[in-house]
């Protein structure tokens, strides 16, 4: 209960002081949308009523972070943004056989996409393949379609870094703000990837996987995220306690996105805002975190501007399974056992849309509105590609394949599937 003498006391301070406060900290204060204390920072010109909403939702700022790092089993995976190709036939370009290519889709599809390698170095970048628009010799993201394959248990400490790598792709002018939606999960607002109830938040996390003993454990983010998440809860709380913590900002944009590492400087129309100065690496990345309580299969994808981007390839599977060791979906007594396991993501484009966006147009010259697929896909592949025995589903260039994402069933008599 408040107590009335303090209540007087505040207002007394607020009418003494109120003249020294700027217009718009006044307006907040009478308006009840902020307190006395946050008044004056979010009156600031890069504060805007999203933020005070979201800090109100989510609490202000910490100086540590707020998931307990000290207990339970903790599984990271690192993610880009960027963009690429596919060749329709077998979700990859460039491909081993053109012969496998489908009458009248000759041409490789523009797509943006998560990948698990970094685009940011040459190396790990590919080709633009012949027949495309934009100029060939030139490189292109390593996006893949689907995204990377993520599997988590229920209890666990979930984080999820996503890196808005840009798009290298030479004709994209126009650098595009991204998030991460876990389609299903129950994570909190600031964590849910859905820009309207994340807007500004920011807090800081331990940084475990940019930590110095982290870093040793391979030459890419991929090997050393397999090598942490192989281990089980106890040795990693052993290596968490021994080790100094890196705390660092993890923070999104007014808008509840993730910048763009090419927004060097302002779009001439007022699309795609500059990085805040000297804090690119901190603005263009996120760490989404959750804990599952439910096992189960779930989607990933951005819905930054979702009938965009995920209709440009922005998706991918989560699995999560159940922590009694079971192998099952929903776990022990649940009559879901099974013996081989598939998953399956069903997706479909308009080709018109990726070749407008490829040169630019995007939607200056082809409504939403006027959305008609031509091109269906089981896990990025298109029949007859979809019945060979291995999905090779991502682009090539000493890119490993993803496995998991295999479209060929295969199974005897009275197994579960």
């Amino acid at each position: 209960m408040n107590n009335p003498k303090s209540m007087v006391t505040e207002e007394a301070d607020v009418a003494r002081n109120i003249k020294d406060l700027p217009e718009k900290a006044v307006d907040y204060i009478k308006s009840g949308l902020a307190s006395v204390d946050k008044a004056l920072d979010l009156s600031k010109p890069a504060q805007n009523i999203k933020s005070i909403i979201s800090q109100q939702i989510h609490g202000s700022e910490r100086s540590t972070s707020t998931v307990p790092l000290e207990c339970g089993k903790v599984r990271h995976y690192e993610l880009y943004v960027t963009d690429g190709y596919i060749n329709i036939s077998s979700g990859t370009w460039p491909q081993a056989d053109d012969s496998t290519s489908i009458p009248g889709w000759s041409k490789p599809i523009y797509i943006w996409g998560f990948t698990d390698i970094d685009p940011n170095i040459s190396g790990n970048r590919v080709k633009v393949p012949s027949g495309s628009v934009a100029p060939t010799g030139n490189t292109v993201g390593n996006a893949k379609f689907p995204g990377p394959f993520l599997e988590a248990v229920t209890e666990e400490y979930v984080y999820i870094t996503v890196h808005n790598s840009g798009l290298f792709q030479k004709l994209q002018k126009i650098q595009e703000d991204f998030s991460l939606h876990l389609h299903g999960i129950q994570a909190q607002a600031p964590y849910d990837g859905f820009p309207e109830t994340s807007g500004g938040y920011g807090e800081k996390l331990r940084y475990f996987w940019m930590e110095d003993w982290y870093l040793e454990k391979g030459s890419t983010t991929k090997e050393r995220d397999d090598w942490w998440n192989a281990l089980d809860g106890k040795e990693q709380q052993e290596i968490l306690r021994a080790k100094p913590p890196l705390i660092r900002p993890n923070q999104l944009n007014q808008n509840g996105k993730i910048y763009s590492l090419k927004n060097t400087k302002n779009h001439p129309k007022g699309i795609g805002k500059r990085l805040p100065y000297g804090t690119s690496e901190d603005w263009s990345q996120f760490t989404y975190y959750f804990r599952p309580n439910r096992p189960g299969t779930f989607a990933y994808l951005c819905n930054a501007s979702a009938p965009e981007h995920v209709q440009m390839g922005l998706c991918g599977a989560l699995i999560v399974r159940p922590n009694d060791g079971s192998r099952s979906v929903y776990g022990l007594n649940t009559n879901t056992d099974y013996d081989k396991e598939y998953t399956f993501i069903l997706s479909e484009f308009d080709s018109r849309w990726h070749s407008l966006i490829e040169g630019d147009a995007a939607f200056a010259k082809h409504s939403p509105a006027n959305w008609s697929p031509d091109l269906w896909f089981i896990n990025g592949r298109t029949f007859p590609e979809t019945v060979n025995p291995f999905a090779w589903n991502n682009a090539q260039g000493g890119i490993d394949a993803e496995p998991r994402y295999n479209t060929y069933v295969k199974a005897k008599p009275n197994q579960k599937s």
